[in-house]
């Protein structure tokens, strides 16, 4: 095995803190999850692949869509970009978890 492929294998959790000034909330299996605000959890693989479309190897890019779409980020109010940071609110938001 690589280095790659060792360090994957040693990943059992992912930690998120929700830096948002409101709570996280996803479902994951029917079981409602909820992140406060600063608040750190450690999410299990699965969860955070559901939530986030977290794995290793994936470019923040493509957990952005993905949580923008459950999240129901992707609409016009939150697709317009602020003219201080350049950023659009969906990742403003992406970027405080």
């Amino acid at each position: 095995m690589t280095p790659a492929e060792l360090e994957r294998q040693r990943i059992s959790y992912v930690r998120v803190t929700n830096g948002l000034n409101f709570p996280f909330t996803d479902r994951h299996d029917g079981v409602p999850v909820t992140i406060q605000p600063g608040k750190t959890e450690n999410l299990p693989l699965d969860m955070a692949f559901h939530f986030f479309g977290f794995h290793a190897d994936v470019s923040p890019d493509t957990m952005l869509r993905h949580i923008a779409k459950r999240q129901g980020w992707n609409t016009p109010d939150f697709v317009k970009q602020n003219p201080e940071t350049h950023k659009n609110l969906a990742q403003e938001y992406f970027d405080s978890l």
